[in-house]
């Protein structure tokens, strides 16, 4: 019989032999987590002494005179017992037993610990019933033993067992001896909050020294909750602990005075609280319960001394959170075969272990957003994993299914006119069955996989990702096919209507094509998501997620370089690091992710890409001969490029360009590894000479390639010429070329990752769909220097000139700073002009670095923001000794105030308002400012002739225009729902802010185009075009929704941003009032514990200037914005008795002057500004808008200083049929209250007859 085990001897199974405690305590080292090493004395061992001492019937007679009520017979029956088992002697085996095992823990002190083996189950809960004895040692270890087998019958273990009906059970004691940590801190935790019951927080406990003292309620400790999601700290209380328990000299705990300040002090500071937090979280995830656990921290490691069900929360079924994961156009079919595929045949290949539940949810614009619940033990991913660890023999045949099942699928596609649907239709589930194996299996990092299955998973993942989504479609076009009456409704029709025949009515399928819910086999119309949740007891989280077991750290994307090429030349790069790299080195570097933006393309790695490089490579270096290995095969590799290069050029074709590709991207294999290692610090230096030598030489190896393919590409493919020709991929190329529209698209912007094209999503959006981290540029407002690497030494001053392509070297003179991403051959002629460079990029064996110490100019790499700060003009100092550019001058890059019209002017817009405003305004290269309470904004002028060119076209198409009006009410009620959802936190995570502020910038985008300035020119072109006419008849609708939305949205005390900075000020402890003060990039560094300083936020009360370049905003405050602004104040006119603008609306009427100037600042004062106005007043404003409607409605005439004939004002005039004068620049400039004038709506002219007197 076994006496004891230690403790990875023992699994969670094994509560019967070593109680609740100890199985747990077994399980979790078992799982790597961090215990303190022991064993556990059976419970099997407690029951044999009972047996051998003969005093189980002794106890069983006491236990018979208990009455549970009466106390006394508890107490009596206690004391009796517990004398019983504690005087008598151990069997000689089991003594000797313990004392063996506890001498090879080779530890001065112990902890023993009781541990029922009815203890920590899901329904009873034995904490704190038993006993455990602190720092004992081996002299005093089997009399403690005793005690804790004998605390089974203490009063309230006693009371306990009868309270919950358990005394006729069988009842049994294991005692945990394990390894005693002298923590410095100590405390509980509970994954889920005992108190709240909110599954997505976690509740930490902390106090100074050993954990009893807090278990016992002797102190009190601080308390940190831990939002998991997002996996920020949501509240921290730090209380005063006066003493803590500790071990004295003589072993025994002792109380100890705590001194200040460390008693006032936080016991765990932000880092320690999320270490322990993400422990937490793996244990509750491990177990798929929610967990009580006791920790310890000693030497700067946490460690788990207990972990126990938590046993207090409410019976009631919890609620399954659902959270967004992608967003797809689906098909109903595609959803079924999905579910089913997830739900039944991957529970079935699994033996029932675990299974996923996709929810879908169908909107009117045909987008599917589809959702897994992530908080359901049945769904887990866990035991995924497990089963293939345990089974690893049964993963080959399902792959060899998988992939016979794919090849179905694709001959299914093929002849889909002739394709029996019910049997594509089943392949199809059985082939979503296994899929989820390799999505999860193809990029794991979980070492008790076997290698084999991850590199298959990942084969096969990339195998069937292309057709994944193809197959839903040709599945589609089978059964229109197939099924013509149907085909307006395919994509709503479910495959069991089909088959059986049982179609439903035209109303049933139109309220799908709006909207409709799959869930778990059924399809829900016709109710709205809140009610769908309540009734299904699950909540749907529209943040993106990714699907994973653990909430791992993301993967780290970094900018590697950033380029003017061709997509060709960085795929040949791709297929380099992704198949041919592994043969020289033994690991693939097959994590990129490009982002083309104003015709650069951009590559970011992922940053453990750099890590495992440099190890494998380290290994390879050791290695005899193995660098002229690879700088002989280099070599001949270039020779028979130069051959494929001429016969590609001389023959254009596509043969000839795939074969050039392939030899291209075995090359760069090697000239990566020669580029890759001179940087590894330890590397040989023969090795670094050698490579350093080849890199010289052949430094143009990656831009001739790109040469070749854009003078190559243009000549296979001739109907796409540049700049599509550059956009085009390899796989395009020879197989299917995409639409001119879809290209259009491309050329604006697109990301691309793993083959696939990304547009209209920023990098944001992007990284939240693949679960990465994409490196961001930091751009801080209103600095002036920017600090980097030096690549050799040297100070220059000069003016700066942005070198972003080939065609930007001719204007690099005699003198200037040339500022890149990074250098190459081509740019030399620049170069040997230049008196200094600035990088983004680089290293210290970079082309800037190594050309800059060859010319022995200074040169700073690796800044990141250069090109992002600097502006074309800019008078610098380029401190190469120190590594840092000081900008001496702006040039902001704002014209004479001729080259711009004024758009708007107002009182006091807010700080934020304007940042959020100018995220799209930056675009059209707009600026804003605000001086002395006025904010103004401008466009240059051929700014505004192309935004009316747009708006010509938005107009008059049909199409174009339905678009965009959907979007737009769409957008409106998708930034509702977020705020309905996040204004009822009291706390917010970075994510709910962001998001926040992402929809107020959209909105932006699409009330922009109600504008004058882009809807004038379509009013003239609707009176001779009947479908831009027809748009207009919606343009007031669109346009007056939208700006009551988003002053709902933006001014005043019942706004919704008001709203959401309040819960701010509550959270942070800043003020609304200086957060009106904060930019959008200023509010999210709150969660980084960043605050505006005091004197900035003056200095932008003062004075702010923000200016687009299309691209970028740039931030001026203070005295600086004075002289910016001062520059477009406008002095006040001579008196003229005529001002001129446009006709709106036609008639002629003369009365009082009312000047109404709204206040944004104060917006709920607008009020009664507009009180003061009277019936028949003529008003005279900058312009009009919605919340001007009341002063409107009691004018005989309008006249504003902007708008067109589609403004606001004009609208309004011709609605009331009251003469109204448009765009008149300065009107409110020249008119004042009580003036008399006479408005001529038929000339256009505006008179001022008479001047009122002013004091």
């Amino acid at each position: 019989m076994e006496l004891i085990k230690n403790f990875n001897e023992i699994k969670k199974t094994d509560s019967l032999l070593a109680g609740g405690k100890g199985s747990s305590l077994g399980e979790m080292t078992q799982a790597g987590l961090p215990v303190p090493d022991g064993f556990v004395v059976l419970s099997g061992t407690f029951d044999r002494f009972l047996h051998e001492t003969d005093l189980a019937q002794e106890i069983e007679a006491i236990l018979k005179t208990v009455d549970h009520k009466a106390i006394h017979t508890v107490e009596g029956a206690s004391e009796k017992i517990r004398g019983l088992i504690e005087n008598e002697e151990l069997p000689q085996d089991i003594s000797d037993e313990i004392l063996r095992a506890s001498k090879a823990l080779r530890a001065e002190f112990v902890a023993v610990r009781s541990s029922a083996t009815a203890e920590d189950g899901a329904e009873h809960a034995w904490a704190g019933q038993l006993e455990s004895y602190l720092n004992t040692t081996e002299d005093d270890l089997l009399d403690k033993v005793k005690k804790c087998w004998s605390s089974l019958f203490t009063p309230r273990a006693i009371f306990y067992r009868f309270e919950k009906e358990l005394h006729g059970t069988g009842i049994s004691v294991a005692v945990v001896v394990q390894k005693m940590v002298q923590s410095e801190v100590s405390g509980i935790a509970f994954s889920v909050h005992p108190i709240t019951e909110d599954r997505n927080q976690l509740i930490i406990e902390a106090g100074f020294g050993l954990g009893e003292a807090i278990v016992s309620g002797s102190i009190t400790p601080d308390s940190y909750v831990v939002e998991k999601e997002s996996r920020q700290i949501i509240d921290t209380t730090v209380n005063t602990q006066r003493r803590g328990l500790y071990k004295s000299r003589r072993g025994e705990n002792e109380w100890k005075e705590i001194p200040e300040p460390k008693a006032s002090s936080q016991v765990l500071n932000v880092s320690q609280i999320m270490e322990l937090a993400d422990l937490v979280i793996k244990i509750e995830n491990h177990y798929g319960f929610p967990c009580d656990i006791e920790w310890a921290y000693e030497d700067g490691k946490f460690y788990i001394t207990q972990s126990r069900p938590i046993t207090t929360l409410s019976n009631k079924t919890p609620i399954r959170h659902f959270k967004k994961f992608f967003t797809r156009k689906l098909s109903l079919v595609t959803m079924e075969y999905w579910w089913e595929g997830e739900y039944d045949a991957f529970n079935k290949l699994l033996q029932g272990s675990t299974r996923f539940n996709p929810l879908f949810i169908k909107t009117s614009d045909g987008n599917t957003s589809v959702y897994y619940d992530i908080n359901n033990p049945d769904t887990a991913i866990k035991p995924l994993f497990d089963f293939f660890i345990n089974n690893p023999d049964k993963f080959r045949p399902l792959a060899k299914k998988f992939e016979e099942d794919y090849k179905k699928l694709h001959q299914f596609a093929i002849n889909y006119r002739n394709t029996n649907i019910k049997d594509f239709y089943k392949t199809s589930v059985d082939f979503w069955g296994f899929l989820p194996v390799i999505v999860q299996f193809g990029n794991s990092t979980n070492k008790e996989l076997p290698k084999a299955i991850i590199e298959k998973s990942y084969k096969l993942r990339e195998l069937s990702q292309a057709g994944e989504y193809e197959h839903g479609d040709a599945l589609i076009g089978a059964i229109k096919f197939q099924y013509p009456d149907l085909a307006e409704y395919a994509n709503v029709i479910s495959i069991k209507e089909l088959l059986s025949n049982k179609i439903p009515n035209k109303e049933t399928l139109d309220n799908r094509n709006d909207f409709f819910i799959f869930f778990e086999g059924n399809i829900t119309t016709g109710k709205d998501l809140e009610k769908f949740q309540e009734e299904n007891n699950i909540l749907i989280d529209e943040d993106l997620s990714i699907i994973g077991e653990f909430s791992e750290k993301k993967s780290l994307f970094k900018k590697n370089v950033s380029r003017d090429v061709c997509v060709a030349a960085i795929e040949f790069w791709e297929k380099s690091d992704t198949e041919y790299l592994e043969n020289w080195i033994g690991v693939t570097t097959d994590r990129l992710v490009y982002e083309r933006a104003n015709g650069m393309l951009t590559v970011y790695e992922d940053e453990k890409i750099f890590a495992d490089a440099t190890k494998a490579i380290k290994k390879k270096l050791a290695r005899s001969g193995w660098v002229e290995e690879i700088t002989e095969n280099y070599q001949k590799a270039l020779k028979e490029i130069k051959k494929l290069e001429s016969q590609l050029l001389s023959k254009p074709n596509k043969k000839n360009l795939e074969v050039f590709f392939e030899k291209l991207a075995r090359t760069q294999s090697l000239f990566a590894i020669i580029y890759f290692v001179p940087a590894i610090e330890d590397a040989p230096s023969k090795a670094k000479e050698a490579c350093l030598e080849q890199r010289k030489s052949t430094e143009d190896f990656f831009y001739n390639a790109n040469a070749t393919f854009e003078k190559a590409i243009p000549m296979i493919v001739p109907d796409y010429a540049i700049p599509f020709s550059k956009i085009l991929s390899i796989n395009e190329i020879l197989g299917m070329l995409p639409t001119v529209d879809e290209l259009r698209k491309r050329d604006e912007h697109f990301i691309f990752h793993d083959h696939k094209f990304y547009y209209n999503r920023t990098l944001i959006q992007v990284e939240r769909e693949l679960g990465i981290e994409i490196e961001k540029d930091e751009v801080i407002s209103g600095t002036n220097e920017i600090r980097g690497n030096v690549a050799h030494k040297g100070i220059s001053k000069g003016k700066v000139v942005i070198v972003l392509t080939k065609t930007d070297i001719n204007r690099v003179n005699e003198g200037d700073i040339m500022v890149t991403p990074m250098t190459n051959p081509d740019f030399l002629p620049a170069m040997k002009k230049a008196s200094a460079f600035v990088t983004d990029e680089g290293g210290v064996t970079s082309h800037a670095a190594i050309t800059a110490r060859e010319m022995g100019k200074p040169c700073i790499i690796g800044t990141k923001i250069a090109t992002k700060v600097l502006k074309d003009g800019d008078l610098v100092e380029v401190n190469a000794d120190t590594g840092v550019i000081k900008i001496i001058e702006n040039n902001l890059g704002i014209k004479d105030p001729n080259y711009y019209q004024r758009l708007f002017q107002v009182g006091g817009m807010p700080y934020i308002i304007s940042d959020i405003f100018m995220t799209e305004y930056k675009k059209i290269k707009g600026f804003s400012m605000l001086a002395h309470g006025i904010w103004t904004t401008y466009l240059p002028k051929q700014s505004i002739k192309d935004t009316l060119i747009e708006g010509v076209e938005l107009y008059s198409s049909k199409e174009k225009f339905d678009e965009y009006s959907n979007g737009f009410e769409a957008y409106k009620k998708k930034t509702a729902e977020h705020f309905e959802k996040i204004s009822k936190k009291d706390r917010l995570t970075r994510a709910d802010l962001e998001e926040f502020l992402i929809n107020l910038s959209t909105l932006f985008h699409f009330y922009r185009r109600t504008e004058f300035f882009a809807t004038d020119d379509a009013y003239q072109y609707s009176l001779n075009d009947e479908i831009t006419s027809e748009n207009l008849k919606h343009f007031e609708r669109i346009k007056n929704s939208g700006r009551e939305y988003l002053n709902k949205l933006f001014f005043g005390s019942e706004s919704a941003l008001f709203s959401i900075l309040s819960i701010l000020q509550k959270q942070f402890r800043v003020e609304v009032d200086s957060l009106m003060l904060y930019s959008r990039s200023d509010l999210l560094n709150l969660f980084e514990n960043q605050k505006v300083s005091t004197s900035i936020l003056e200095d932008r009360k003062c004075a702010y200037v923000m200016i687009g370049d299309g691209e970028n905003l740039t931030y001026i405050n203070g005295k600086e914005a004075e002289v910016i602004v001062s520059k477009f104040d406008t002095v006040t006119p001579e008196f003229h008795s005529e001002i001129k603008g446009k006709t709106a609306n036609k008639g002629k009427v003369r009365g009082m002057a009312k000047v109404i100037i709204a206040d944004y600042g104060n917006f709920d004062g607008l009020k009664k500004i507009m009180e003061s106005m009277v019936n028949g007043d003529i008003l005279i404003a900058e312009t009009t808008s919605p919340e001007l409607m009341p002063v409107c409605s009691k004018a005989s005439a309008i006249v504003t200083n902007q708008g067109g004939m589609m403004s606001h004002a004009a609208i309004v005039s011709r609605e009331m049929n009251i003469p109204c004068v448009v765009g008149t620049g300065n009107a409110t400039d020249l008119i004042k209250d009580g003036d008399i004038v006479e408005v001529d709506g038929n000339k256009g002219v505006v008179h001022i007859i008479q001047k009122a007197q002013r004091d």
